[in-house]
């Protein structure tokens, strides 16, 4: 269960977290399970922090840093993530779906077993991911100007070429 201190925090809004963040800088932020549905919480500082099963569901998120986060089942569903920093971040069996990606981040990230069904991938980062398939890959919304291993891109390509347009 989250920390109540942490979760007092955090909605007081992105500013106020933030600077807790750079005053406690060995602080472990502990978010895990917390509700934190619909808030605008684009520019946090989230880095290395705990956010296991977390609801972000219909949350602002963008320009976020979640490197090297626990985002294990994490709730982003219809969420803008875009330019979000995810990289290193364990997203194993995240809802990412409907959500806005674009230009994130993804680099290094373990997206097992993640949804991403109707993301916008448009521009983001998807180079060596951990984890991901191409059946992960076929339902979002777009791969435009996606970095991702060319292994994916060929299969997908080759069934899906509509989502590189």
């Amino acid at each position: 269960m989250a920390n109540s201190e942490h979760l007092k925090l955090i909605n007081q809004g992105a500013p106020s977290w933030n600077r807790w963040r750079e005053a406690n800088p060995d602080i472990i932020p502990d978010l895990s399970w917390a509700n934190l549905i619909g808030l605008d919480l684009s520019t946090a500082n989230f880095e290395g922090a705990n956010l296991k099963l977390a609801y972000f569901k219909k949350s602002n998120l963008q320009d976020v840093n979640f490197t090297q986060t626990n985002l294990y089942g994490t709730n982003f569903q219809n969420s803008n993530l875009e330019n979000a920093d995810m990289e290193n971040a364990n997203l194993e069996g995240a809802h990412l779906r409907d959500s806005n990606l674009k230009n994130a981040n993804l680099k290094g990230s373990n997206l097992k077993l993640a949804n991403l069904d109707g993301a916008d991938l448009h521009g983001a980062d998807l180079s060596n991911v951990k984890k991901l398939t191409v059946k992960q890959l076929i339902n979002v919304k777009t791969l435009k100007n996606t970095k991702l291993d060319s292994l994916y891109i060929e299969e997908i390509k080759s069934s899906s070429p509509e989502l590189f347009k």
